[in-house]
């Protein structure tokens, strides 16, 4: 997630313009990129003073640059920062005093690595886990040049579960149900650039029973958080498809090994699908179909089938009509004609509002 020069804020929030943005949900942009050098690490410094205080590595006269976007789902509030620079973050017990607030705070990240002391335990946050822990509490976080995400709690939105989530806090949460949740938070903070005011409640309705789930493990909300768990799990399932496309022996039971699920929970994940033989194929053809509409793609149709694990060619060329409804040979030269631009994406936002602002109205 990034933004271009004419989308930042210049050390302060903006609305982004568009006929469509009353719709969106409102989106906090911040970004130290077009200020003077001397004065990016101040600017980043005061952007998180609503809750922490932000001490440089190097010297900040040389430049720190940073973005963070922000989105407020009525009890949640979810952050994602991007920063080229190291930073100490320290939130201490006299400023969680002083200022009162107690939301839980669930963080992971995308780049890099965050070293945490969340109370009196010390973990370290990369790629593979997340960190649970409570603003009431001290925290020091040392991190370098990282992207990470932070997703903020009220207390009083998940009151039936608190004393699982106290349980929890100031350590890494390091289970299967864990690594859905993240999953799950890192597919919706994607979405969120796109989402309107019109799904923002089903989205947090959502968020909160993945939370109910992975925090508690119960049977009683896992089975609530069913229809969301499975998303994030076909989703796992379809990224190691995707990585695993040019394996000709790729099938249902090497996807169950590599994605720790059993055949019968794989099966049901693709049901809706037509199976997991049909969402192999499927992304086999897709992967097929974007090298055929990439101008600087040299390989014969064949060996592209091949690559993606369909050597046999009439089998290969029968399934991508029926997917596509042409030949292989006539989308590729449809997509050369239209100059490989085949394919769309975008990215919009709405009305800010301060942080600190934000945090005062987290509710249950």
């Amino acid at each position: 997630m990034s933004m271009n020069s004419g989308q930042r804020a210049s050390g302060l929030a903006v609305e982004a313009a568009g006929a469509t943005a009353p719709a969106r949900l409102p989106e906090l942009r911040f970004s130290t990129s077009d200020l003077p050098a001397p004065r990016q690490f101040e600017a980043w410094r005061e952007r998180l003073s609503a809750w922490m205080e932000v001490l440089p590595v190097d010297d900040p006269r040389t430049g720190f640059v940073a973005e963070q976007r922000s989105w407020h789902l009525g009890p949640l509030a979810v952050t994602w920062s991007s920063s080229r620079n190291g930073s100490l973050n320290r939130r201490e017990a006299a400023r969680a005093r002083r200022d009162q607030l107690d939301h839980w705070v669930i963080t992971f990240m995308r780049q890099g690595e965050f070293r945490c002391r969340l109370g009196d335990d010390s973990v370290t946050l990369d790629q593979h886990n997340l960190a649970l822990y409570g603003m009431q509490h001290s925290n020091h976080a040392d991190r370098g040049a990282a992207e990470w995400l932070m997703v903020f709690v009220a207390r009083d939105a998940l009151p039936e579960i608190a004393p699982s989530f106290d349980a929890l806090l100031g350590r890494t949460l390091d289970t299967a149900l864990g690594g859905l949740l993240r999953g799950y938070l890192d597919g919706l903070t994607r979405q969120l650039p796109r989402m309107t005011r019109a799904e923002a409640p089903r989205a947090t309705e959502a968020t909160l029973a993945v939370l109910r789930a992975a925090v508690t493990g119960s049977a009683e909300h896992c089975a609530a958080a069913r229809p969301q768990l499975q998303t994030v799990m076909r989703s796992r399932v379809t990224a190691l498809i995707r990585q695993n496309i040019g394996s000709a022996r790729l099938d249902p039971t090497r996807l169950c090994r590599m994605a720790g699920v059993s055949r019968s929970q794989l099966y049901r994940i693709f049901e809706p699908e037509g199976g997991v033989a049909h969402a192999i194929q499927r992304e086999r053809l897709r992967a097929i179909r974007r090298a055929l509409a990439d101008p600087a793609e040299r390989r014969s149709i064949g060996r592209i089938a091949e690559g993606c694990g369909m050597p046999d060619p009439s089998s290969f060329s029968r399934a991508f009509r029926q997917e596509f409804g042409m030949t292989p040979g006539e989308f590729r030269d449809v997509a050369r004609s239209a100059g490989g631009s085949v394919l769309p994406d975008s990215l919009i936002s709405g009305q800010p509002r301060p942080l600190d602002a934000m945090f005062r109205h987290l509710r249950g």
